[in-house]
């Protein structure tokens, strides 16, 4: 019987390649590129452009969609992305759902810095956030890490009394610095 057998080396750099494969196939798993289009459903990873982590997003005309949504069947059921890196040539639009239909949340575009967020609102009940970007040249794109994080309950403060004003005739409570002055809300 012939029997093929590989030399040692050949082997050693089979398994060398095939590890590094590996490697790189998980570390890209988390990096999700708006370009894959349809729906993910995770609370960790990067959101790209369509170059990825060292390219350029798509070139004018271009349209990508795509649509987060928390895999936390618990207390962490909204997505919020965290904008690391942004220089988009474009517009980023923003909707609270899980597709178009959804109300727009935000609009991104060029000019906006980078380090802001945006989390989907109590009263998006999927949780999910649906992103649109349609591009108007080249640029270097964005980075956002995904978080999945509690629904929280938009609270608005309304002032239900003030102080007395003195004097009374000018409208204006007046205070020096130290002093306290006391208000009575209620939140709604």
């Amino acid at each position: 019987s012939n029997i093929l057998l590989m030399p040692p080396f050949y082997a050693r750099l089979l398994f060398i390649f095939l590890t590094l494969f590996t490697i790189s196939s998980a570390v890209d798993a988390q990096n999700i590129r708006i370009s894959q289009g349809g729906r993910v459903n995770t609370c960790t990873g990067v959101l790209l452009d369509s170059g990825g982590a060292n390219g350029d997003h798509a070139a004018n005309g271009t349209t990508h969609e795509i649509t987060i949504c928390s895999d936390n069947g618990g207390a962490l059921s909204h997505i919020q992305i965290n904008f690391t890196d942004l220089n988009i040539s474009g517009d980023l639009t923003v909707y609270g759902g899980d597709d178009t239909s959804a109300p727009i949340q935000v609009v991104i575009t060029g000019g906006d810095p980078p380090g802001f967020n945006v989390t989907a609102t109590q009263s998006n009940l999927t949780g999910c956030l649906t992103f649109v970007f349609t591009s108007t040249g080249t640029g270097p794109g964005w980075a956002a890490s995904i978080n999945c994080v509690r629904a929280c309950q938009s609270i608005d403060g309304i002032i239900t009394a003030v102080p007395e004003q003195v004097p009374a005739m000018n409208g204006y409570v007046d205070i020096c610095p130290g002093d306290e002055i006391m208000f009575s809300a209620q939140g709604i």
